[in-house]
């Protein structure tokens, strides 16, 4: 369930697939408990192969449940009433796949058995609003807005007898898209921002999704059980020898006996404490891994709240845009409305493109290749040139008298100049200055970007190179700021097992630092 609540949805199959043959071994003295646990795991299979569109193998898992979920019906008709209600469940899953083909009508047919089953006092009600509520999003998709309506009304009273925050999303924004139809714009502006609101609420809920390596977590497990095993092996030689240390006084054969189980007494000791020692580092281990988990889980609340608050308003204002286009008559003004919506989508590119970057840095997945130093720089140089001419400003460039090979990933590492060189022009006013300077100190390679620009302020200085809404200031001319450049040059370089650091003094400018092994 953690590899499948992680996305692993491959890996996750393969469990449930092990966890159903090993099944047989589980609580052999409750034979209905152990059946629900088998038609439960093929349900699951057939999940995992959904997730990976495999709708054949899906299909094929779904339709063993059944036959499994009959079989058991026909041999015990005492828990009939169960049995059905699994049945519905499995029935609601397998519209998903039809739906998926375009096999609309089989689709239908399979969520109305499911609702017909479990819409029922006692059943698997919230299951049941799912599939009711699936059954609504394919009318949707058939533009049949009357079926459509009447599946809201109905399940609206369902979802006030039963509460199910997954399908009161669900309702809201079907009727969002109900009222948008009908054109009734008020209504369906209404029920957006419940939507919205509810699905903002269910991802900061989630957000603290499965992290931890699971095969780690039983590595583990298998420690701790081998160190109770021997603590147990423990506590029963002490046992042993206590007893016999009273019997075996007046004989001295037994005494021989009672050296040996102190040598065994020894020796497990002896284990537990590498055992011991063993668990002390892995929980180490765990410990900085769940460091590095919230560090970032973090950063990823941060991106989101950026999202939030940089994505919503652009891409907000484009429908209100439209509106006003279709009304306008004045050519001029439309022509001028659609250049805000372009700059509306640019800019909303821009922060994608940015958040797209912060995704995937780790030294783990970072290919490094040799590079030449000098030819590295001068290729950077000849783009940025470009860039720096836009605000009439001069780039110079200073690199070693040798040529020297470093190991780096040559798009990662440029993308770390590309920003630092971008904000110096961003942050620097027309008529300055821009160095780019590349120099080797014992076995380091350094790289130093330094600009005649506004600078930063004392305060921002410990956090900028943190995702945060304080970093963020226009340039010098207006540019905008998204607050994620200098943190992905951060990661690039801490990929690459460097540092970067920044000097800056308010009105006289910065100087960046890189800092790069040579090997």
């Amino acid at each position: 369930m953690i590899l499948y609540n992680q996305g692993k949805f491959d890996a996750a199959a393969t469990n449930f697939k092990q966890s159903f043959s090993e099944a047989k071994l589980c609580e052999k003295n409750n034979e209905y408990s152990n059946y629900y646990r088998k038609q439960e795991l093929l349900n699951n299979i057939a999940l995992s192969y959904y997730k990976q569109d495999i709708g054949d193998s899906a299909l094929v898992y779904y339709n063993k449940a059944l036959d499994y979920i009959s079989a058991h019906q026909k041999s015990d008709t005492s828990t009939f009433f169960y049995d059905e209600m699994a049945k519905g469940v499995v029935y609601g899953n397998m519209g998903d796949i039809y739906k998926k083909k375009g096999n609309t009508l089989e689709a239908e047919n399979y969520y109305k058995k499911s609702v017909s089953i479990n819409l029922k006092s006692g059943r698997e009600t919230k299951d049941a609003q799912l599939s009711y509520l699936k059954l609504g999003a394919l009318y949707l998709e058939l533009n049949d807005f009357k079926k459509l309506e009447t599946i809201l009304a109905e399940i609206r009273i369902s979802l006030d007898e039963t509460p199910n925050p997954k399908g009161e999303i669900i309702w809201n924004k079907l009727s969002w898209k109900l009222f948008e139809h009908s054109n009734e714009k008020v209504k369906a502006h209404d029920y957006l921002v419940k939507f919205l609101t509810l699905q903002e609420a269910e991802e900061k809920l989630n957000k603290q999704i499965y992290q931890v390596d699971i095969y780690k977590q039983l590595e583990l497990l298998d420690k701790q059980n081998q160190l109770h095993l021997a603590q147990n092996e423990n506590e029963v030689a002490r046992t042993y020898l206590i007893s016999t240390i009273v019997i075996l006084m007046l004989i001295l054969i037994l005494s021989i006996i009672l050296g040996r189980n102190w040598l065994h007494s020894k020796k497990h000791i002896s284990t537990l404490k590498e055992l011991n020692e063993t668990v002390r580092s892995q929980n180490e281990q765990l410990e900085i891994a769940m460091s590095a988990l919230h560090k970032t889980i973090s950063e990823k609340d941060s991106i989101l709240k950026l999202v939030a608050h940089d994505l919503r308003t652009p891409v907000a204002s484009i429908p209100t845009l439209v509106e006003i286009i279709i009304t306008e008559v004045d050519e001029a003004q439309k022509l001028e409305y659609l250049e805000m919506i372009k700059s509306a989508c640019n800019s909303s590119l821009t922060l994608i493109a940015e958040i797209m970057a912060t995704a995937d840095i780790s030294n783990k997945n970072i290919e490094k290749e040799p590079t030449l130093l000098n030819e590295f720089m001068n290729d950077c140089a000849a783009i940025l040139e470009l860039k720096v001419k836009e605000k009439n400003q001069h780039l110079i460039v200073e690199l070693p008298a040798l040529e020297t090979t470093i190991m780096l990933n040559p798009e990662k590492m440029k993308r770390v100049i590309f920003n630092l060189v971008t904000n110096s022009v961003k942050f620097s006013k027309k008529d300055t200055t821009i160095k780019l300077a590349a120099f080797i100190n014992g076995n380091k390679a350094i790289i130093e970007v330094t600009d005649q620009g506004i600078g930063i302020p004392e305060k921002l200085l410990p956090e900028i190179f943190n995702i945060s809404k304080s970093g963020k200031r226009k340039g010098t001319e207006g540019e905008k700021s998204y607050g994620l450049g200098l943190n992905i040059c951060r990661r690039i370089v801490e990929a690459h097992d460097g540092k970067i650091s920044v000097k800056s003094e308010e009105n006289k400018g910065s100087t960046f630092t890189v800092e790069l092994p040579l090997t």
